[in-house]
This record gives C-alpha cells, structure tokens and sequence, in this order.
C-alpha cells in the first residue's frame, strides 16, 4: 500500500510540473504577472531610453515614436499604459514643423535655450501656428539671443498684450494659454505618474 502512495505522489508530481511547463507558468523567484514595478523604476527606464537618443538633454522636445517605445518598454515591465492611445497624440509627431526645425544645429541651441523658459514651448508652438509662423520661428532660431523674444511672450506684461492681439490672426486662438501638449520628458512623466497612481487607488 505504501509503495502505491508513493508512486501515486510522484505521478501527481510529475503531472504537475508538466502542466506549469505547459502553461508557461514562471518560477517562483520571477515577478508575478500581475505585480506591477513601482513607478521609481519606471521613471529610471524612461529617462535611461532617452537619454539613449543621440544627443538628448533633458528639457529637449520629445517624439511620438519615442513615446510609443517608451510605453512598449513599461509594458514588458509589467505596466501597460491604459491611456497611451490618448497621451501619445498629445506629443509632437516626428514630421511636424516644430519637431523638424528644433533638430536643426541652430534649432537645438534656440530650443535648449526655450526650455528653461516656463511655457516656452507653448508660446513656441502657437507662434508656429500663425501666418509666416514657421518662417519666424526659423528666423527666432537663427538669430543671436531669439529665446528672448519667446521669453518675452511668456512672462512679460507687454508679451501678454501682444498675445491678445496675436489671438485674433487666423491660427493664433489661446495664444496666451498653455496648449495641453506635452513637450517633454518631465511632463510626460508627470502626467504617466498620474495615470498611474489612478490606477493604484483604484485597485486599493
């Protein structure tokens, strides 16, 4: 009787590892699939893949495909982003005007010079927006010292009477407002830590 015990054990044994091996389940010592990395280690990975782009600097203007290889990342991390679809839109593409002419020599020394400008990205973006906007922002971007105009659009007095006016050209509504989009790393992140501490109540 005894022996039958045992070789009944060891058949349920072995039927039971080859079912995990079937299932692919993982070993004990992996993260369980519904365990989510904490968001410290996310941010750590987001910001090591961009600082992988060749010659980024934080503050610099972000992409959509960026973005996109970002959330990849987090989901083969354990956190899919249920909003990516909403947030990604949200980004610069890769072939609009302001994307194209931030990458250029003169555009990247003017845009690290916008970014330490609250909401010059903003101010940035809409004046892109306007009648001969590109051909002014290609004209800020080249000349010595065009942040200064985008500075002076942001946090100046009479930078905000010149955006009531520029507010009536065709393209020019909300001048004076944030745009909603996100431009940067910082901000992407921001607005990710977010989502995903929603979800962490949610589930409490």
């Amino acid at each position: 009787m005894i022996r039958v015990l045992g070789s009944l054990i060891l058949l349920s044994v072995a039927a039971s590892m080859s079912f995990a091996a079937e299932v692919g389940m993982a070993p004990a010592t992996s993260r369980a699939a519904s365990e989510r990395p904490s968001f410290d280690e996310l941010r750590a990975a987001a910001e090591k893949q961009f600082s992988a782009v060749k010659d980024y600097k934080a503050g610099d203007l972000i992409t959509q495909s960026q973005v996109r290889a970002v959330f990849d990342d987090f989901a083969e991390r354990g956190w899919k982003v249920r909003k990516a679809g909403e947030i990604a839109p949200l980004v610069p593409s890769d072939v609009e005007f302001l994307t194209i002419q931030l990458q250029t020599p003169h555009g990247k020394r003017f845009m690290r010079a916008v970014a330490t400008v609250p909401g010059g990205y903003d101010r940035l973006d809409r004046l892109s927006r306007l009648p001969q906007g590109e051909q002014i922002v290609k004209d800020l971007s080249r000349a010595a010292g065009g942040e200064k105009f985008v500075h002076y659009l942001a946090s100046a007095k009479g930078g905000a009477s010149l955006g009531k006016m520029l507010a009536k050209d065709s393209g020019g509504a909300d001048f004076n407002k944030p745009t909603g989009r996100i431009y940067t790393a910082q901000q992407l992140l921001l607005r990710l830590e977010v989502e995903y501490r929603l979800e962490e109540t949610a589930t409490r």
